[in-house]
């Protein structure tokens, strides 16, 4: 909603100054879809959901560690890959 908003005028949903961690995602995610879009990704998108959580200790540290590493692999089969609906 932020992308439909005038440019000049009142702010309402941005009228809360502080600095806030969802607000530096924001602009980072906004920044780096613009220079994506730019070189010729256009169909890029940012996941729609994504889920926090804190980490507690080590253990799940760990976990954490071996779902990042591993987890792009698993792309080539997730029903969502784009290239995978082409093949069908």
């Amino acid at each position: 909603m932020i992308n439909q908003i005038p440019t000049r005028g009142n702010f309402p949903l941005m009228s809360n100054k502080r600095l806030t961690l969802g607000k530096i995602i924001r602009s980072y995610k906004a920044r780096a879809t613009k220079y994506i879009h730019d070189a010729g990704y256009t169909e890029f998108c940012w996941q729609s959901r994504f889920y926090d959580q804190i980490i507690r200790n080590n253990k799940e540290l760990e976990n954490i560690r071996e779902y990042i590493v591993n987890n792009p692999m698993q792309w080539y089969n997730d029903e969502e890959n784009p290239a995978l609906k082409r093949d069908q």
